[in-house]
């Protein structure tokens, strides 16, 4: 996740890079088909993660960050896709939904912080025309501090969730799942001691 993404400064870019092991515990809960799209890509975190599921990922971002195609703005893709997964720029979360829903087929998993819960114009925006059809609760808190993620160490002070759009489950009551502590330690156990993961192509 890097905020302020449609600046073209370096300078301006806050890069928070996703621990690999969350993308794990959404696949534990979620299920998909098809392609996926990861348009905040950043160093490939989300994107390696979901290729050693099998998965073929699309990987893109509006910075250079050594992965994936660089200086592509995700508001500026309209071709289809069939899955998007991606850890959104919180200051354009909204705007991430809205044209996620507008190119994705199939489902979005967006992770957020749980607040995103919250907000009138969001819920006129967003909730009221098409809300999520699950929301994934982090027991136990993320840390998007490097150094930690390496360890899968630490905690954050922000909760935080995968928020689910499944096209198959449109016009359902949104569902809130909790995960598992159980589930959460064996995720970050098997990624303990590694390293995360950056390629440049």
């Amino acid at each position: 996740m890097s905020f302020n993404v449609r600046k073209n400064s370096k300078a301006s870019l806050d890069f928070y890079p996703t621990p690999p092991w969350a993308v794990d515990v959404l696949l534990k809960y979620e299920k998909f088909t098809g392609d996926i799209l990861e348009p905040a890509c950043g160093t490939g975190n989300i994107s390696e993660k979901l290729k050693a599921a099998g998965f073929n990922v699309i990987s893109s971002d509006i910075h250079d960050y050594g992965y994936g195609k660089p200086n592509v703005d995700f508001f500026s893709i309209n071709t289809p896709a069939e899955n998007l997964i991606t850890n959104a720029p919180y200051n354009q979360a909204d705007q991430f939904v809205i044209h996620a829903l507008k190119i994705t087929k199939k489902k979005i998993a967006l992770l957020l912080r749980l607040a995103f819960l919250e907000g009138a114009r969001r819920y006129e925006n967003i909730y009221s025309k098409t809300p999520p059809t699950s929301v994934l609760v982090f027991t136990k808190r993320l840390t998007f501090n490097p150094d930690l993620i390496k360890g899968n160490s630490g905690s954050g002070y922000v909760t935080y969730a995968w928020f689910i759009w499944d096209r198959e489950q449109f016009g359902t009551p949104p569902i809130i799942r909790w995960i598992s502590p159980d589930v959460i330690d064996e995720c970050r156990g098997s990624h303990r001691g590694r390293k995360t993961v950056r390629k440049d192509h």
